[in-house]
């Protein structure tokens, strides 16, 4: 860590006390700007233009300044094509305001053939932790998510670029960050994994005495290609079911194969009773709610739940991943389980989740993979050895 690392640290440290306990507009202003303007100096350019950072809140702005810092020191190296294609779409995505990137993305949409359009449209209207999209009445919201999370954490792309380990996983970043900005759809079907969701042989090669916990195992469709690919030499599997009639199909599925452990409830950051709330779509998007009226399901952390080691962990719950991985926090620190977590229910898990991970153990391997389809891409999924 050089000197200018160290007093924009030290600065950033001072700042976030002075944010907690300030409320005068001003003083924050002014605070934020001082950072800001090291900052720019430090890494030689408008940071401020650069991540649009008058539209962060407090939270927001300090995470991304704190992991701006690495850079300092070490700014991104590009070593080959691929890295160089990643660095100068970040750095268009820089250029670009929040406005203009909004209405790149209404002009590929109408672009897009009719029929597309209308899949887009339902998808996010069936989907809504995507945020809402209904172009008759002029609501973009969805895209306008979209255009914050890019131009506000690119640098958090970034740090993720640089820490996957394969450039199967940078490729598929470059090529869904493509898709996000102009909906790109060629780069997406170049890397669709060929291999069943979750389960990547070369990164995962066998199953022998696993603990496998499927979190959101909906009707088992998991667990039947776990068992397929890697065969019975597992030891327990724990599968968590919210909704009643998928717990049922598990409990059949369990009768086909060994130690098989259907569990109606939720997993979480905490205990707690919540409400299923059911989706139009797909029982398999079901998710939970904190109050309204409906069934009632338990809520439950990993770390209290499961008193045994765990060593592969997979998380499928409709945008709660999050709550999953901070209730499994004690896990992760003492036996350091495979990880395949989804990270598309909202357009933040994307860097969020990496980064929640790296704060609870810092020497996971990070790969990253796409199952889904071209147009929305879905089913991207963060794998940690």
């Amino acid at each position: 860590m050089n000197q200018t690392e160290q007093e924009i640290r030290q600065l950033l440290q001072e700042s976030a006390d002075i944010l907690k306990m300030n409320n005068n507009d001003s003083i924050r202003a002014s605070v934020r700007k001082l950072i800001e303007t090291e900052m720019t100096k430090a890494m030689n350019f408008d940071v401020a233009n650069a991540l649009e950072t008058s539209t962060m809140d407090d939270e927001e702005w300090f995470g991304v300044m704190d992991r701006m810092t690495v850079y300092i020191s070490r700014p991104f190296e590009t070593v080959n094509a691929y890295d160089a294609a990643f660095f100068d779409i970040a750095k268009e995505i820089m250029g670009y305001s929040l406005d203009n990137i909004v209405e790149m993305l209404k002009k590929a949409f109408f672009g897009l053939k009719v029929g597309d359009q209308k899949r887009v449209e339902e998808y996010f209207d069936s989907y809504s932790f995507w945020g809402s999209l209904n172009p008759e009445e002029n609501n973009w919201t969805s895209f306008e998510n979209r255009a914050k999370t890019l131009k506000h954490h690119i640098i958090d792309f970034m740090w993720l670029y640089e820490r996957f380990e394969d450039y199967d996983s940078k490729y598929t970043l470059i090529a869904l960050i493509k898709n996000w900005l102009k909906l790109d759809t060629n780069f997406v079907s170049l890397v669709k994994s060929p291999y069943k969701d979750y389960f990547e042989p070369d990164i995962f090669r066998s199953n022998r005495d696993d603990v496998f916990v499927d979190v959101g195992a909906y009707v088992g469709d998991s667990i039947v290609d776990y068992a397929s690919i890697y065969g019975a030499g597992y030891k327990k599997i724990y599968a968590y079911e919210i909704s009643k009639e998928s717990y049922n199909a598990l409990i059949e599925l369990s009768k086909t194969g060994h130690d098989i452990y259907p569990i109606n409830k939720g997993v979480g950051d905490h205990a707690d009773w919540l409400v299923l709330e059911e989706n139009d779509s797909s029982d398999s998007a079901n998710k939970l709610k904190n109050e309204g009226e409906g069934t009632k399901v338990e809520l439950v952390t990993l770390d209290d739940d499961i008193k045994e080691p765990v060593t592969f962990i997979k998380m499928d719950v409709e945008g709660a991943e999050y709550g999953v991985l901070c209730g499994a926090r004690q896990h992760i620190i003492n036996e350091k389980p495979k990880l395949a977590v989804c990270v598309y229910h909202g357009y933040d898990d994307l860097w969020r989740l990496p980064v929640l991970i790296e704060s609870i153990r810092n020497d996971y391997k990070f790969y990253f993979r796409h199952y889904g389809g071209n147009l929305i891409p879905t089913e991207f999924v963060l794998i940690c050895k």
